[in-house]
């Protein structure tokens, strides 16, 4: 019996060659691709941050680390603030351009098919593409930036 490490190194072999990290079946029963970050995106990556970090509030992530002090307590404070889909909708109402630009980045919707989606499935897909990214937002570009003004 395995204990998951082939299936886990074979999913990790599968995202490095490309292939999406998770799929999604949408309302009219078309399949979307959700991808992870790449090195090519950061820049877009770090303005969509900045964006959401200005939504919430927050001027310097450095402000959050002074005030909460652990790494692991601001990722999880930020973690569920951005796991509300309230918040989601929120950020699509004020900018829906930045959230369907990511969200189409980061995935196989092309930006103006975003447009034309039903507003579940448009939903469903950013959300999927935080939850396929979420852990590297949260524990590799956020202790990145601590220092940094977003």
């Amino acid at each position: 019996m395995s204990d998951g490490t082939v299936d886990k190194n074979i999913a990790e072999a599968k995202v490095l060659a490309g292939a999406p990290a998770a799929t999604i079946k949408l309302s009219n029963g078309s399949t979307v691709e959700i991808y992870r970050c790449k090195v090519k995106q950061i820049g877009e990556i770090l303005e969509f941050l900045k964006f959401v970090f200005e939504s919430l509030g927050i001027a310097k992530v450095s402000d959050l680390y002074r005030m909460r002090g652990d790494s692991e307590v601001v990722a999880s404070e930020l973690g569920s603030k951005l796991d509300d889909t309230e918040l989601i909708l929120q950020l699509i109402a004020k900018s829906m351009d930045r959230v369907f630009g990511i969200s189409s980045s980061l995935s196989n919707v092309a930006l103006h098919e975003f447009y034309e989606l039903e507003l579940d499935d448009a939903l469903a897909v950013c959300l999927k593409v935080w939850e396929v990214n979420r852990d590297f937002f949260l524990q590799r570009i956020l202790p990145a930036l601590k220092s940094q003004f977003v």
